[in-house]
């Protein structure tokens, strides 16, 4: 069975990242990540419960979080 590890930061592949996660367990209120034009974002449940979002970022934005000191 897989682990669940969730992502840290600005992931690269949120389609990717979003199949991976409910593979392993987490839930999610949304059939997929939605697209906001500057960053993809959905909220979901990790397997105890607790909400996990997991963003993608495009490289025209201006707050990225890879980017923060």
């Amino acid at each position: 069975m897989a682990t669940f590890k969730p992502p840290r930061g600005d992931v690269t592949d949120i389609e990717m990242e979003f199949e991976r996660l409910r593979t392993v367990g987490m839930t999610f209120g949304e059939p997929s990540p939605l697209d906001v034009g500057h960053v993809k974002s959905i909220y979901g449940r990790d397997p105890e419960g607790n909400v996990i979002e997991i963003q993608q970022t495009t490289q025209e934005c201006t707050f990225r979080l890879d980017a923060l000191p």
